[in-house]
């Protein structure tokens, strides 16, 4: 047995240092994780932050895209039509021409010039070609412009017109209700385009944030992994542990329950020494007496049949008479045999 709680106590130890040495590793390991989770936790609230940040401001601009949109759905395709057949357009008209073709980049060529009065780079001609000779399609394509990419080059040009002093909301409509509706889009467009001078650095700045945070993640997943792989390990040297803990106790207090034992059999055997001792003085003794028994009884049995008449003096002499015949006769008997 002791044997066995030797062995099982080798195996307690080694398990121990096994286990305290993944339990150094898994302790830095997850001291790594937990800050690692923390840093991307922040990462992740900065990078949230600022795209609300951005939607916010994105969001201050919908209603004001939502009346454009709006704007471009009420145009009057009746009076567009009308415009191309304008022999000399205002100046107010013309420019309004010229900001159409800028927002979609038309460029005016040298075939444009010169066809109609008023227009001397050929702009209003150009938006007949391009715009006024099918209404709808011009509408259509302003509700679906690509407001969020808008060439440096167009903003610009654009602007040029919106900017000047005689091409205002007031002076447009009275020139036409349509081309109200088509100054009231561009300006929209140009002031969406300046917001996302402020917004897209935040999507940009956003989107690296993200990018970053997912190599970050994927990094914390793959130590959540090796982590987890650890401490699973660990918790199953921990239960090999505990399983010889276990053992150990259990042999430890059956060797306790042995020794006790055989402290206990050995106060027996002990106090058995001492019976011993008494039990050969006894059959010593019976066996001595055996010997006599013969002589003995003879002595009783005549005592018994034959004394009661008598005397105790003569008593005694028939007694010793007895006892000297029975020696006499090679028979056995104690000396001084008496019932007396």
């Amino acid at each position: 047995m002791t044997p066995d709680l030797i062995r099982t106590q080798k195996t307690i130890a080694e398990v121990l240092v096994v286990v305290n040495t993944k339990k150094a590793a898994a302790d830095i390991e997850r001291d790594v994780v937990s800050k690692e989770a923390a840093a991307a936790g922040i990462q992740e609230a900065e990078a949230e932050e600022l795209r609300q940040e951005a939607q916010a401001q994105l969001d201050e601009a919908a209603p004001m895209l939502d009346e454009a949109a709006k704007v471009v759905k009420t145009l009057d395709k009746g009076e567009l039509y009308t415009l191309k057949s304008i022999n000399r357009p205002t100046t107010t008209v013309v420019k309004m021409m010229e900001l159409s073709c800028h927002m979609f980049g038309y460029k005016a060529k040298k075939a444009n010039i010169g066809k109609v009065q008023n227009d001397p780079q050929g702009y209003f001609n150009l938006a007949i070609l391009s715009f006024l000779n099918n209404p709808q399609k011009f509408m259509d394509s302003m509700a679906d412009y690509d407001k969020e990419n808008i060439p440096e080059a167009t903003v610009k040009k654009v602007n040029a017109i919106l900017n000047l002093p005689e091409m205002n909301i007031e002076a447009v409509k009275s020139a036409s209700g349509a081309l109200a509706g088509v100054y009231k889009w561009s300006a929209v467009m140009m002031k969406y385009h300046e917001l996302l001078k402020i917004v897209n650095p935040r999507r940009i700045k956003v989107a690296e944030m993200k990018a970053e945070l997912k190599i970050v993640r994927e990094e914390l997943a793959i130590k959540m992994k090796q982590l987890a792989d650890v401490e699973e390990t660990l918790a199953t040297l921990q239960a090999e542990l505990d399983r010889n803990e276990e053992e150990g106790r259990r042999l430890d207090n059956k060797i306790g329950d042995c020794k006790l034992k055989l402290s206990r059999a050995g106060k027996i055997i002990t106090g058995l020494e001492g019976e011993k001792n008494r039990w050969t003085e006894t059959v010593a003794n019976l066996a001595a007496e055996f010997e006599l028994l013969v002589g003995n009884s003879l002595v009783a049995a005549g005592m018994v049949a034959y004394g009661g008449a008598f005397t105790m003096r003569f008593r005694h002499s028939m007694e010793t008479t007895w006892v000297e015949t029975i020696k006499k006769l090679g028979i056995k008997v104690q000396e001084g045999c008496s019932m007396l």
